[in-house]
């Protein structure tokens, strides 16, 4: 299957799936997002480090020019034209993408990695609760029997990270595949990150997701899969359930 193919096949993914567990209004009615530059960097360091054989043919940095003048425009569309399909970055961010690309490489977990049965880029299409699902799964050790997904951010540090773990929904993401990676292996598998900083110095995190803690994701998502089941049958994509106002803790203007 080719990434275009991956993309359009209506299956649903975890990234679309993120926004149900803010509400199922929110899933119903998300709009795609714009690419960012970051973003491009997050897929450059990826195709690097899992299919580094396509890099060359699928990315590409524009050369340094002033759009604002006449030359400089005829540049970038030389340039474009020249590179027509390709992921084309700024120029800048070459440094940055083959900065990180390196610390992981030169990572003794990384190097670790390797030398397991490491299938990388693995499309799963499954079931999970009678709803087709997708997914593209960055790494597959079916020797040590882990899920492994390559993350940017701006701080891999421990408890920062743990930060975005939760901030970013990357929970949901996880859950989803080892939902989808133990149906179709009918093995239970563990998961991990590799946090790559995208600035300088581009320090590596390598963590492990704690058994109990990947049990809790997915129960949180087999429920919330089976609410979005629900919703779709009967065409119900409500927002926000009533509730009560947290406390807001003001005692300390009581005088």
């Amino acid at each position: 299957m080719t990434e275009s193919e991956y993309r359009s096949h209506p299956a649903l993914n975890a990234s679309r799936f993120k926004a149900f567990i803010r509400s199922p209004f929110h899933f119903k009615n998300q709009v795609d997002v714009e690419e960012t530059e970051q973003m491009r960097i997050g897929t450059a360091i990826h195709t690097a480090l899992l299919e580094p054989e396509k890099y060359l043919s699928t990315i590409a940095y524009m050369p340094e020019c002033d759009r604002r003048t006449k030359e400089g425009k005829q540049v970038a569309k030389d340039f474009e034209d020249a590179n027509a399909g390709k992921l084309i970055l700024k120029n800048d961010s070459e440094q940055i993408v083959a900065r990180s690309v390196e610390s992981v490489s030169q990572h003794y977990g990384w190097r670790e990695l390797k030398k397991n049965q490491m299938h990388r880029e693995t499309i799963i299409i499954g079931e999970l609760f009678g709803i087709e699902c997708k997914a593209k799964i960055d790494i597959i050790d079916t020797k040590e029997r882990m899920i492994w997904d390559i993350k940017t951010c701006q701080d891999a540090s421990r408890e920062k990270f743990r930060y975005d773990v939760q901030d970013r929904l990357y929970w949901v993401q996880q859950a989803f595949y080892n939902m989808l990676v133990e149906k179709h292996y009918e093995q239970e598998f563990g998961c991990g990150f590799i946090a790559v900083e995208t600035t300088d110095p581009s320090a590596v995190g390598i963590y492990t997701v704690l058994k109990e803690e990947s049990q809790t994701w997915k129960s949180i998502l087999e429920r919330k899969l089976e609410e979005y089941k629900k919703c779709t049958t009967i065409e119900d994509f409500h927002g926000y359930e009533p509730d009560s106002l947290p406390a807001l803790n003001l005692k300390q203007y009581i005088k």
